[in-house]
């Protein structure tokens, strides 16, 4: 198990996906050994070796050698397979427990979830935090359809209480007790994505580079401080409206690029269908429900507008909406195919849906008073390759009662209190930090790509399917900061 935090959360450093890599390595090496088991069995069955200026008693002597051999690699072989099957069992055995612990806190925190809702919003500045968005996402259609079968009457209320634990099983996710691999946030987001598409209430099309300007060299401290800093000036405020950012760096181990993709820029005028910035509203909906196929497109062309090559190497962040599209683009195979992949990380997103690959490492920003991580309805993957912490408290002079989704979600308190984790001492978070700091290993400056980008017909339209759903990882208390 691993809880990671800044705040003062303990950790216990054990991650289940250790089951995994030590049951594969127990497999090559019980492949190993029956391969050298069959090899002098084919020896023996050939006859014993001659044995050079020896006797009879010496070529006996070897073919026993060769017997006792042949019979240690399969007994040791056999107790690997053993070994490997008591591990592999011991890990479903672990995920079960946990999940089924999940199950029983979600049911507990269910029981009382609405009756507390309006006092912890009036703590939390008029906000579910993210533990209690994720509740209400799973909780409220079972409640609603309890309801409605009970007759809507608020005399039924016991009666809908009661239902509730039937109806909320029909539709649940397999961590809260249903019969489904992805979750409902998931489910419902793809659905209505695709019914909006249908009936032509989102204009998604194709993005295309409309302007692009390149900054002089600039120092290059440290990786997660430049990124935070890369974040807020890919905000529109700074960089204008539809714009990201491609930083280039080169490394002792070769060129770095970090593509930075801003946060949700809502539309100026809903009536209009000439909506043209790719991160308005509209691009919430083709990132939770299409995986972002526009974005990826984009993301390309911007790289290479800003010079990068096949085969170099690339991190990609993301604030909010930002970071539903770096998740999405670390599983694009188009950009897989063109760029090493190495990091994503995210700041303030719901990114829970979406497990990145093995070989891409990720750091998951969340602060545990921000309703949009909740928003996914469900903890990010807990894997060995993505960490994900856990933020409290403010930065100084932060507005409390601001608007939108609130104090606990801008970017200038997320970026304060990463700073934390320059000196943190969990282990996780320790080992994420090295590892981003060894992909930026030599680098003293970079050079800052501001490409703008908007939404139209001006490039053959790409045909898109809605986003999978995709079957979550193995989600044991690993790798994540949730508890």
């Amino acid at each position: 198990m691993s809880h990671h935090g800044v705040g003062g959360v303990a950790s216990v450093d054990f991650q289940l996906d250790e089951f995994e890599r030590a049951a594969a390595l127990l497999g090559r090496a019980e492949d190993g050994l029956f391969t050298a088991g069959q090899v002098l069995a084919m020896a023996l069955a050939d006859g014993a070796p001659p044995v050079a200026g020896g006797g009879l008693l010496q070529s006996r002597a070897a073919e026993d050698h060769l017997w006792t051999a042949q019979c240690l690699a399969s007994e040791v072989a056999d107790r690997l397979a053993a070994c490997r099957s008591r591990l592999q069992a011991s890990r479903a055995a672990y995920e079960e427990a946990e999940r089924e612990a999940a199950r029983a806190a979600f049911r507990l925190r269910s029981a009382t979830l609405f009756e507390g809702l309006a006092a912890e919003m009036a703590a939390n500045h008029g906000h579910p935090n993210r533990q209690t968005t994720e509740d209400l996402i799973n909780a409220a259609p079972g409640y609603a359809l309890a309801w409605l079968s009970t007759g809507g009457d608020p005399a039924s209320a016991p009666a809908a209480r009661a239902t509730w634990g039937i109806v909320a099983r029909l539709v649940a996710d397999r961590d809260h007790g249903g019969p489904f691999q992805a979750g409902l946030a998931e489910r419902l987001a793809s659905g209505l994505v695709g019914l909006a598409i249908l009936r032509q209430l989102l204009n998604l099309r194709s993005i295309h580079v409309e302007s692009v300007s390149t900054s002089a060299p600039e120092e290059f401290a440290t990786p997660l401080a430049e990124v935070m800093e890369l974040q807020r000036r890919a905000e529109a405020p700074v960089s204008g409206e539809g714009a990201v950012l491609v930083t280039t760096t080169q490394t002792s181990a070769g060129t770095v690029h970090i593509l930075t993709l801003p946060g949700t820029q809502p539309a100026r005028d809903w009536r209009t269908s000439a909506r043209l910035n790719p991160f308005d509203d509209g691009g919430i909906a083709e990132g939770v429900g299409l995986g972002s196929p526009f974005v990826a497109d984009a993301a390309a062309d911007a790289l290479r507008e800003a010079g990068a090559h096949p085969g170099d190497r690339l991190v990609i962040t993301g604030y909010s909406q930002g970071g539903i599209h770096a998740a999405n683009l670390a599983l694009d195979p188009d950009l897989a195919a063109e760029y090493d992949v190495q990091y994503v990380i995210t700041a303030g997103a719901p990114i829970g849906g979406t497990p990145l690959p093995d070989s891409v490492r990720g750091l998951h920003l969340e602060h545990v008073d921000d309703m949009v991580p909740g928003l996914d309805g469900r903890p990010n993957p807990r894997t060995g390759n993505q960490v994900t912490v856990d933020l409290r408290g403010y930065a100084p002079g932060t507005e409390m009662g601001a608007g939108g989704f609130g104090a606990a979600h801008q970017l200038a308190n997320y970026s304060h209190l990463s700073r934390e984790l320059a000196t943190s001492t969990d282990p996780a978070v320790v080992e994420a930090r090295a590892a981003l700091g060894a992909v930026f290993a030599g680098a003293t400056t970079a050079t800052v790509t501001t490409v703008t980008l908007r939404r139209g017909p001006t490039k053959p339209e790409r045909r898109f399917k809605r986003k999978p759903l995709r079957a979550p990882l193995a989600r044991g208390l690993s790798g994540s900061t949730r508890h």
